[in-house]
């Protein structure tokens, strides 16, 4: 099996996902993070908001849900995927892989 992914190894991003889901559900139900998850959470000092740059693809998309058939787009942040297999998965979705971008298919 060759699927890639930026986190750590798949195991580390589905154990990430579960994490966050069970979080985003608290603050769902009950408006708040649990007291003692912020008790003992590390201190964030001269904070300030930024722009976090991460992995996607490019390329053309055909048969998207949203944008249809289109040129060029990006991908939300990629999560994994598999070039043998032929796939990707993004934030949003999966993607089936085609050909990837080269040099030589430039000229």
């Amino acid at each position: 099996m060759s699927i890639e992914t930026p986190f750590s190894n798949i195991t580390g991003l589905r154990n990430d996902l579960d994490d966050l889901l069970r979080d985003v559900y608290h603050l769902e139900v009950y408006g708040q993070p649990p007291s003692d998850v912020v008790v003992h959470a590390p201190l964030l000092q001269d904070w300030s908001l930024a722009t976090l740059l991460c992995p996607c693809l490019i390329g053309r998309v055909t048969d998207h849900p949203l944008l249809g058939d289109r040129p060029k787009i990006h991908t939300s942040q990629l999560m994994a995927f598999d070039t043998e297999q032929g796939w990707a998965r993004t934030w949003s979705r999966f993607y089936r892989l085609g050909p990837s971008f080269s040099v030589e298919r430039r000229h």
